[in-house]
């Protein structure tokens, strides 16, 4: 099953076009679409003395059914010197496909960081074209406003994500630079990656837990590390550090039954989960990824590790024999 990219990048051509909106002050609002996953610039509207009519052109431009966009809104307000007042008004339509409003709920985040969160005053779900309008609009973002009812169960597994990671504690160890959710780690699994990178075998388990990234089980040796492995909760995804020979392993396992927020996070960790290691001292030389725990074998590991040399096939040429001078013309013979 073909997860969720949540790892889009923003334009230059859109960074520019948001960043001489602000300078300049004269465009309303930026329309963005999702197409062949990649994030691209599909409008944009010039203020007018009406900021009613031009909001009201967002719904115009929205002509199919089942139809997404994002749209960044410059909120007006008078004898404002900052610029500062842009929020990100999200349509989905109740009649996308689940996959289509996933991702698009999870491309907020890449937006609001690639585009400079601190230019933004909030963000607001709207679903019909009655919605997204200046009369029932109501800028409602400065509020507290529950939008889960107008998702599906999915989409409020992301909201979740969205939460999580936009309001992470720091009071804890983070690293940066690593790219992707950069989720606090505790203290007892940065001594336990300390241990294992002066170690010539051993494994340590990670996974993510109230918001921090933690031990899930720790082995000494390889036979260990298997039997550990296999006993962790089948739904569960985790982050498998393992140490064999001159090799250190990282092996992510995202089970298909698990959920769609766990999923989606643990996905968005990866590079963090590097960055952490590599602070400790653990260099990681390889990754694998895998869709169930009971498929990390050392059998499959071994193959990985050594995959079999294939011998290629020397293709003899025949040589062909050096004619000096013409060819003679082919011999007639007469009937």
């Amino acid at each position: 099953k073909k997860m969720v990219s949540t790892n889009f990048k923003v334009p230059e051509e859109l960074k520019e076009t948001f960043a001489e909106a602000r300078t300049k002050r004269n465009i309303r609002w930026i329309k963005i679409i999702i197409e062949e996953e990649e994030i691209k610039e599909a409008g944009k509207k010039e203020k007018t003395e009406s900021e009613e009519d031009d909001f009201n052109g967002m719904a115009e431009t929205l002509k199919e059914e089942k139809d997404c966009a994002f749209f960044l809104y410059h909120k007006k307000k008078e004898g404002s010197k900052t610029d500062t007042e842009w929020i990100i008004i999200w349509y989905i339509d109740d009649g996308c496909k689940v996959k289509q409003r996933m991702v698009y709920a999870s491309t907020i985040g890449t937006l609001k960081t690639q585009l400079g969160t601190h230019f933004f005053i909030g963000e607001q779900h709207t679903s019909t074209k009655e919605e997204l309008t200046y009369k029932n609009f109501e800028f409602k973002h400065e509020e507290k406003v529950d939008t889960s009812e107008y998702m599906t169960t999915e989409e409020r597994e992301i909201a979740d994500i969205e939460n999580t990671t936009s309001h992470m504690t720091t009071s804890r160890s983070t690293v940066s630079g690593g790219g992707g959710v950069a989720f606090p780690v505790e203290e007892k699994a940065e001594e336990e990656l300390k241990k294992l990178a002066n170690e010539k075998e051993g494994m340590v388990a990670l996974k993510i837990e109230e918001e921090t990234i933690k031990v899930a089980a720790l082995a000494q040796n390889q036979k260990e590390a298997y039997e550990k492995i296999k006993a962790e909760p089948e739904k569960e995804p985790r982050f498998y550090l393992l140490t064999i020979e001159e090799d250190k392993l990282l092996l992510y396992v995202c089970p298909e039954k698990s959920k769609v927020k766990q999923r989606m996070v643990y996905s968005a960790s990866k590079k963090h989960i590097i960055a952490t290691a590599r602070k400790a001292g653990y260099n990681i030389t390889k990754t694998y990824e895998y869709g169930e725990h009971h498929e990390v074998t050392e059998e499959d590991i071994e193959k990985k590790r050594n995959p079999p040399k294939v011998e290629k096939k020397k293709i003899v040429k025949p040589v062909r024999k050096n004619v000096k001078g013409k060819r003679k013309p082919p011999k007639i013979t007469a009937l």
